[in-house]
Parts: structure tokens; C-alpha cells; sequence
């Protein structure tokens, strides 16, 4: 009788172990669980990083990531001498360094985020074997990439024009991180784009340099859109880049400025590039990630 008394207990004791562990094995699943956002997050933080490894952290280069600053400040740097001291080019209300800079960071940003995204698809195709990694995932972490990169290279070259004493100080700040978070949405949406074009054209690469290259000198980075003379300049504003450029010089300096500059014009082309963009990747998500 007390065997068997025993014997119960010990498949009681037993079965409530069990019951448990199951417990607690589920209770950790659930804790390590996380959302579709959680996942999407952490797969854009793992590009970004891998990114910024493979872009800035050759092993055969020991500035490493100080790289990803030397070059856009080498850029800007030629540009400057070019355009700034040996044709001496002039600009009311504003030195034309500042001048430059404003544009130029900017353009870069939008320059090279659209133009990476052209391959991003074929460049990272062993990545998107696995489940988490989505196409649009690899423009997010490159477009953050660029932000980042050329958005520190602009507060920096800012710094040493107030050091030199080319700039007094900057008017708007808030309406100037709003012109470049506004740049950044429309980059990402252009990369959008591009990514799907890029990948199921690959000869469009040619076509959007040449296109690229128009856009440069349409778009007043290299000059005050107020020296082009009517009609011309009203052709040129409907470039919804050169709103963004000239609002962000009239946020450092805001003596500077020109009758027909909307910054509501650039935000509602934002807009309607990002929803494109998403629109056009939405559509062929399926067929990128097959091929």
C-alpha cells in the first residue's frame, strides 16, 4: 500500500514537473517573441551595419570609418576651389561657400542613395534568401546610411565656416533639419524606384547618369536660381529640388531668399514620390524576391 502510495505521488510530482517546464519554456518563448516591426527593425540595423562595414571598413584602409567623412569632404572641398575661389562666384546675403555647401550636401544625399539603389537587388541577393530580409529593408539601411554620412559632414563643414567666420549663425535651425528629414523621404522614395527599375532594366543605369547630370544643373546648386532670367526661372522652379536647396539657405541665412520658393510644394512632391515609390515596390515585391 505504501508502494504504491509512493508510486502515485512520485507520477504526480513528476507530471506537475513537467507541466512546469512546458510553462516555462512557453512563458520564454513568448517573451523572446517579437513583433513584425521588432524584426523589420533589426534587419535594417543588421544592413545598416553591414553596409557601412563593407563600404568604410576595408581592412586594406586604416582610417576605416573615417573614410565615410574624408570623402564627401574631399568632394565638397574641389567644388569649392573650383566654383568658389577660382571663379569667384558671388552671392547676396550669403558667402558663397555656405552657399554651396547647402546645396551640395544635399544633392549628394539624394545623388547617391538613388543611384545605389539601382543595383541593391542583385548586390544582395544571397541576403534575401533569408525570411526577414526584405528588398525594401536594404534602400531603408543604405538611405540612412547617406543621411547620416553626408547630414554629419554638413555640421561639420558648417562648424568650420562659423570657425572662419563665413557664417554669423544659422537662422531657422528647426526648419532646417525639417528640409533635410523632408530630403531624406524623398531620396527613399526616388530609391524606391530606382531599385525596381534598376533591377528589371539593367541598361537604365546609363539613361538615369545622364539624367542625373541634368538635374545637377537644373536644380541651383552651383548657382542662385534669382540670377536666371524670367521665363526660365519659372521652368526651373518647377523642380521641386530647387525649393528644398533654396529653403535651406533661407534657413541659415534669412536675408537670403527668392520670390516663387514654396517649401508646401517640395512636401507635397515628397509625398507623392514616397507613395509612388512604395506603390511601384509593393507591386513587384513578389517578383524581386524570386528571381
Amino acid at each position: 500500500m505504501a508502494v504504491a502510495f509512493g508510486a502515485c505521488l512520485g507520477y504526480i510530482a513528476a507530471s506537475f514537473g513537467r507541466f512546469v517546464d512546458r510553462l516555462v519554456v512557453r512563458m520564454a518563448v513568448r517573451i523572446r517573441r517579437r513583433n513584425s516591426f521588432e524584426i523589420q527593425l533589426a534587419t535594417v540595423q543588421a544592413l545598416f551595419f553591414r553596409e557601412l562595414q563593407t563600404r568604410f571598413g576595408s581592412k586594406d584602409l586604416r582610417l576605416g570609418y573615417l573614410w565615410a567623412l574624408l570623402e564627401p569632404v574631399s568632394q565638397v572641398m574641389v567644388m569649392l576651389v573650383i566654383f568658389g575661389f577660382i571663379l569667384a562666384r558671388h552671392v547676396p546675403a550669403m558667402d558663397y561657400s555656405v552657399f554651396l555647401l547647402t546645396g551640395t550636401l544635399l544633392w549628394f544625399l539624394f545623388s547617391k542613395s538613388t543611384s545605389r539603389a539601382l543595383g541593391a537587388v542583385e548586390g544582395n541577393q544571397g541576403l534575401l534568401n533569408y525570411r526577414p530580409v526584405l528588398p525594401i529593408d536594404i534602400t531603408i539601411a543604405r538611405t540612412a546610411l547617406e543621411l547620416i554620412i553626408y547630414f554629419a559632414v554638413y555640421v561639420i563643414l558648417m562648424l568650420c565656416a562659423a570657425w572662419f567666420e563665413l557664417l554669423d549663425g544659422v537662422s531657422d535651425i528647426l526648419l532646417l533639419f525639417s528640409v533635410w528629414a523632408a530630403f531624406a523621404l524623398f531620396s527613399f522614395g526616388s530609391s524606391l524606384v530606382m531599385m525596381v527599375v534598376g533591377h528589371f532594366s539593367g541598361e537604365i543605369g546609363k539613361l538615369v547618369s545622364v539624367l542625373m547630370s541634368i538635374l545637377y544643373f537644373a536644380s541651383g546648386i552651383i548657382f542662385p536660381i534669382q540670377l536666371v532670367p524670367e521665363p526660365y526661372r519659372g521652368y526651373l522652379l518647377l523642380n521641386p529640388l530647387v525649393h528644398a536647396f533654396e529653403t535651406a539657405r533661407y534657413a541659415v541665412s534669412s536675408n537670403y531668399g527668392i520670390d516663387g520658393i514654396d517649401f508646401g510644394y517640395f512636401l507635397k512632391s515628397t509625398l507623392i514620390v514616397l507613395v509612388f515609390g512604395l506603390l511601384v515596390y509593393k507591386s513587384r515585391e513578389r517578383r524581386m524576391m524570386t528571381t
